[in-house]
């Protein structure tokens, strides 16, 4: 499938050392060519910002939290604020969401909160703690608007173009 076929981002040097992220809360730990997170509300690295491509890393839960999940073209290096917007891709214990913030407003865009506003409810994989799964996982500005993708282990999970007028088309920060 075409969402299979979009180019990466290496994100080799972003997990090898805690030096360029910032966290609000919790601890980070250094292993071997990856980053243990905590009790992290919000972690964002701030060695780059990025652009289109899809950021490629395997990605494993040591148990299931609430919502475990990472965000990316933030505008900013901080987390839900009235002057940051980012895409949201969290992994709740319902199955996958997809969720914009323009500042501190909240559009639930695959979401089983908020039937009325939300494009489609949320998808119904559910990853399990202990297991580690290959996540590709970003967005594509085009003509009408930013495309957003999730494929885990290699399945396309999500594929949905941002048209609002709101999407997020800049660059931004990575975050977990």
């Amino acid at each position: 499938p075409a969402a299979l076929n979009y180019p990466t981002i290496d994100v080799t040097e972003m997990f090898e050392s805690t030096e360029n992220w910032s966290t609000n809360s919790g601890n980070m730990y250094e292993g071997v060519n990856k980053i243990s997170f905590e009790q992290v509300d919000l972690a964002i690295f701030n060695g780059n910002t990025y652009g289109d491509g899809l950021f490629d890393f395997k990605m494993s839960l040591d148990q299931q939290a609430m919502w475990p999940g990472f965000c990316f073209r933030n505008t900013y290096n901080e987390g839900i604020t009235e002057n940051n917007s980012f895409y949201l891709i969290c992994f709740a214990n319902s199955g996958i969401e997809l969720q914009r913030y323009n500042g501190e407003v909240r559009t639930s865009l695959y979401c089983n909160l908020l039937p009325n506003e939300r494009i489609g409810p949320t998808h119904p994989m559910i990853l399990e703690a202990g297991r580690t799964y290959h996540v590709q996982a970003g967005a594509f500005t085009e003509e009408d608007g930013v495309r957003i993708i999730l494929n885990i282990d290699g399945v396309n999970i999500m594929n949905y173009l941002d048209e609002a007028e709101n999407r997020i088309e800049d660059e931004g920060y990575f975050g977990l």
